[in-house]
């Protein structure tokens, strides 16, 4: 009945017996025949009424039959409803429909679900159409078609995540190798290479169980993905956590497995992964390879667990060597090995060039000449390469601790560098403020002495003005002249001394100044060619900026060259003294009686002034250029000095980043050594396999073994 149900054919349960072609006739007849009998179920004959209806299209018609079903069938008639409103387009009425239906009927369940989510399809509604598709799948996954639908919508949006767990958790659930197909293929198109190995899992067990064949298969695949990724180590890590929980009988049977072990230690070995994280695998992993080997590749993984046992001794179970040395024991040693150490060679040299690690160019010819040697046969030619390497391993490892303790001894030759730089600077420091102290002061000896000399002098030239007073001067003028000669005298005077006297102290000092330079020229050449030494090259070359003593000599030309006070008023002032002579002058002069007594008191007063002021009033003037000059010398002896003291400061800060990225390198070393040590412990590694692998058999376990 249900198929009945779904395929809206429960019409057929009336007019199975009927005579009658035409089935709406039948019905129609049924209903006529039966509605006044009570104990006919009505409803059932009006939902096969609806059903009919539905199928001719006149869906209004149907709805309204089924709208009057009211028996057990309302719930399948609620949602032939729906599925009449899909066809009207009255998609939201649809929708409301079917999400109002209750029922514990799982078929109409699931119907509703598979209609809601066409429906949803056909209007991309594709967020809806996932949450119906998911719940549906959830609740009833045994429902025809109803994963495959799923994973038909997952793969159209290409949502891969969804898919890939449908196909797991179905195969899972119903053990087909059907699923497993579908997740197989996930995984050769590379969709699944971020998954965590640890998602495929419980799939390798179960396939296991199911068909251990097609387990190899699948094994394979996955192998495959991951080999190139970043989680490699930890499918490698999930493999083997497989294989230990299964019961292996056949090993020879397992020969991709087995090829893909040997694969997976030459991979691991190369020296691409941290040897720390290799080491964490390996037990597992040569217990589980040498269990699956087949006899055509046993020497390989025996002689490479005997080799790791070698290398890194107790690291292995004394069950995982002993079963390696039977089964080395029963191989018969590689007679045509040339290529395992031909290839190993060239890693070595590839290996050594990347790290710039110094490559006699000897070795190289001396390998190609044996491997090119036909007069040798191989044997003998594995037995030299084997000899060539060994000595260049050696080499390697101590050409390693050379180059830390080259890095230390620089690092420390640096530091004792920087140490004599500093003091060096500190040196030259104190000889700059030294320089400073001796020259400014000098100039300022220099300064005051002219200083001294102007303040002894000029009140001398200006008493001696009184000798052009006589009793014959016009004493009502004789003030202007007076004041006209003073001003002349003393610009003579100030012209001669210093024009001519102070310009050469001046140019005198320059010069010595330029002695006192020359010392520190001389103790910088001396520096330069102590650290030069140190270096064992021209490293520094220390320049001071002599122009700063044109420029003294340029400035002091144009203080001295011209010297001229504007003209003083130096007896037309209005003090008693002052005023009482250019009075009386005025007042007596007519009468030649008083000018003996005029002259007399002139003379008196000319040679008692002390011109203290006037004196003042003219080094005011005067020396204002000369302590300008002055209070520059500090900046301009500094600045003399400056492009020394900047390129000993770039100095300093370039041999201090050089100690910073020494260190850095240093301590990367000491903190890292994996980064040398790693690799060439691999080589040892492979080279010790390789040279078991074409020796002569003998016992290899040892005596605690």
């Amino acid at each position: 009945m249900e198929q009945q149900l779904i395929r809206k054919q429960f019409y057929e349960t009336y007019i199975k017996d009927a005579t009658d072609s035409n089935p709406i006739q039948a019905l129609s007849e049924k209903f006529l025949s039966e509605q006044h009998n009570d104990s006919f179920d009505m409803s059932s004959l009006r939902f096969a009424q609806g059903e009919l209806y539905y199928q001719l299209k006149d869906f209004e018609a149907a709805i309204f039959k089924w709208e009057m079903v009211h028996n057990e069938m309302q719930s399948w008639a609620h949602k032939n409803i729906a599925d009449a409103y899909v066809e009207l387009g009255r998609l939201s009425d649809a929708e409301e429909m079917y999400t109002s239906i209750e029922t514990d009927d799982k078929t109409l369940t699931m119907e509703i679900s598979l209609h809601l989510f066409s429906m949803y399809i056909t209007n991309e509604r594709l967020d809806s159409a996932d949450t119906v598709i998911k719940e549906a799948v959830s609740f009833y996954p045994d429902y025809p078609d109803v994963t495959a639908v799923a994973r038909k919508f997952y793969e159209d949006q290409q949502n891969w995540i969804c898919a890939v767990d449908l196909a797991k958790d179905e195969a899972l659930r119903t053990n087909s190798l059907e699923w497993f197909h579908v997740l197989q293929a996930y995984v050769d198109d590379n969709i699944t290479s971020k998954h965590s190995p640890k998602y495929f899992y419980e799939c390798l067990l179960s396939l296991h169980a199911i068909h251990p064949g097609y387990f190899e298969q699948f094994s394979a695949s996955l192998w495959k993905q991951y080999e190139n990724e970043e989680l490699y180590l930890e499918w490698l890590q999930i493999m083997n956590e497989v294989l230990l929980n299964l019961q292996i009988d056949t090993p020879s049977s397992w020969n991709t497995l087995s090829s893909l072990f040997e694969l997976a230690y030459k991979k691991l070995t190369e020296g691409h992964y941290a040897l720390k994280k290799i080491k964490e695998i390996m037990p597992d992993f040569f217990m589980n390879w040498l269990r699956i080997t087949n006899p055509s590749q046993s020497l390989f993984a025996a002689a490479a667990t005997l080799s790791w046992n070698e290398i890194f001794p107790s690291s292995l179970n004394s069950y995982t060597v002993q079963y390696a040395n039977k089964m080395y024991q029963h191989c018969s040693y590689e007679k045509n090995g040339l290529d395992y150490f031909t290839t190993l060679f060239k890693d070595v040299m590839n290996w050594a060039e990347s790290m710039e690690i110094p490559i006699v160019e000897e070795w190289k010819l001396q390998s190609d000449y044996t491997i090119n040697n036909t007069a040798q046969s191989n044997s003998e030619k594995v037995a030299q390469l084997l000899a060539i390497l060994k000595q260049r391993l050696q080499y390697i490892w101590e050409e390693q601790k050379k180059h830390e303790q080259e890095i230390a001894d620089t690092i420390a030759w640096n530091e004792e560098i920087v140490g004599k730089l500093n003091g060096f600077t500190a040196n030259l420091k104190e000889m700059e403020q030294e320089k400073i102290k001796a020259i400014v002061h000098s100039y300022n000896d220099m300064k005051e002495k002219l200083k001294a000399d102007l303040q002894e002098n000029i009140p001398l030239i200006l008493k001696g003005c009184r000798e052009i007073i006589t009793e014959e001067s016009d004493f009502s003028r004789l003030h202007i002249e007076l004041n006209e000669e003073m001003n002349k005298r003393i610009n003579t005077y100030l012209q001669e001394r210093i024009t001519h006297y102070f310009a050469l102290d001046a140019h005198n000092w320059v010069t010595h100044s330029s002695e006192e330079f020359i010392e520190v020229e001389t103790y910088l050449e001396e520096m330069c060619q102590t650290f030069n030494a140190l270096y064992q090259e021209e490293k520094l070359s220390l320049q001071l900026d002599f122009h700063i003593l044109d420029d003294w000599h340029r400035d002091i030309n144009r203080m001295t060259s011209r010297v001229k006070i504007n003209e003083l008023n130096i007896l037309l002032r209005f003090t008693p003294s002052q005023a009482l002579l250019k009075g009386a002058g005025k007042i007596m002069s007519p009468l030649v009686q008083n000018k003996s007594m005029l002259y007399t008191r002139y003379k008196k007063y000319i040679k008692s002034r002390s011109y203290e002021e006037v004196t003042e009033t003219i080094l005011n003037s005067l020396f204002v250029q000369f302590e300008l000059f002055e209070s520059a010398l500090d900046r301009d002896i500094s600045m003399f000095f400056d492009k020394v003291f900047k390129s000993l400061y770039q100095l300093v800060q370039e041999t201090n980043k050089e100690i910073s990225t020494n260190k850095a390198v240093l301590q990367k070393l000491l903190d890292s050594p994996e980064v040398y040590g790693d690799p060439l412990t691999l080589f040892d590694l492979r080279l010790h396999q390789y040279e078991l692998m074409t020796s002569p058999k003998q016992p290899i376990l040892s005596e605690e073994v």
